[in-house]
């Protein structure tokens, strides 16, 4: 079962159940709400031509936001060493602990690797930043086990954060 969504303009991210191996992925990237996608993008692909995966951290919507724009550009970086193929997420909520003088809180880990390219339909779904992840996913869930593949999509940082959250309640 696979998921993919675009944010409105760009273009398509793939994330897919069978994007991890189950093993953790040997580097944990961070996306924060300050990133420079660029600089995140080129991270991600050194690490996908040198490893079959990586982890990518991201909490709150804008740090979500930038971390699927860094996939999507680095994606578009492996075409030249990886045809055919792009990167794709197995997102997944995470507790994140205590660091310093930092509280713990939960945020979303995307467990990247490379899969092979997909044409993708226009959106099944459309997420705006005031969608009811709870009642979404059980939409969600539903087209999933009817198709291998379901595309969403949302603008802005809180419109993907929703459908973030949609797809990973509709997988469990």
């Amino acid at each position: 079962m696979a998921a993919a969504v675009r944010s409105r303009g760009a273009p398509w991210a793939h994330w897919a159940r069978a994007a991890s191996s189950g093993a953790p992925p040997l580097r944990v990237l961070k996306a924060n709400r300050d990133a420079n996608v660029g600089a995140l993008a080129g991270a991600i692909r050194h690490e996908l031509v040198n490893m079959p995966s990586v982890g990518l951290e991201a909490v709150g919507p804008r740090a979500q936001l930038k971390a699927l724009k860094a996939m999507i550009f680095a994606s578009e970086y492996l075409h030249e060493e990886r045809p055919g193929m792009q990167v794709a997420a197995d997102p997944r909520r995470e507790e994140i602990p205590p660091k310093g003088d930092l509280p713990g809180t939960s945020g979303i880990r995307f467990y990247l690797s490379l899969v092979p390219e997909q044409v993708l339909a226009e959106a099944d779904m459309m997420f705006s930043q005031s969608t009811n992840p709870g009642v979404a996913a059980t939409e969600l869930a539903e087209k999933m086990t009817q198709r291998n593949l379901v595309t969403l999509s949302g603008m802005g940082e809180n419109a993907i954060s929703m459908a973030l959250k949609a797809v990973i309640i509709a997988r469990t």
